[in-house]
């Protein structure tokens, strides 16, 4: 079994794509929906991640990614530093089934 850390939640996945960013910048109306497809639409020709810019032009709104087996709910873990704060998190899209390392 990989050491991704501790497991802190779950992520689950209706587009066979995830996004990461700061919830700020999402409209969470049908406006996201009509700004996202394209992004979608590229990722999914693409089949790997595409980075999203802000209205100026930028990169740093976001980055999608598609998932290594489409829809589903993908665990998530977290790495923690000394002080406890989040180093890093990993969303493992393998879904490894842990029975398999024993």
């Amino acid at each position: 079994m990989r050491n991704h850390g501790e497991l802190i939640g779950s992520v689950d996945v209706d587009s066979g794509s995830i996004f990461i960013g700061d919830p700020c910048y999402i409209v969470q109306d049908e406006a996201w929906r009509e700004f996202s497809r394209p992004y979608i639409a590229a990722l999914h020709k693409n089949k790997v991640f595409v980075s999203l810019e802000h209205k100026v032009g930028f990169e740093g709104k976001g980055v999608m990614a598609c998932t290594l087996y489409g829809d589903g709910s993908y665990p998530v873990y977290a790495k923690f530093n000394k002080n406890g704060g989040i180093e890093s998190m990993t969303i493992d899209f393998t879904q490894e089934d842990e029975d398999d390392d024993v």
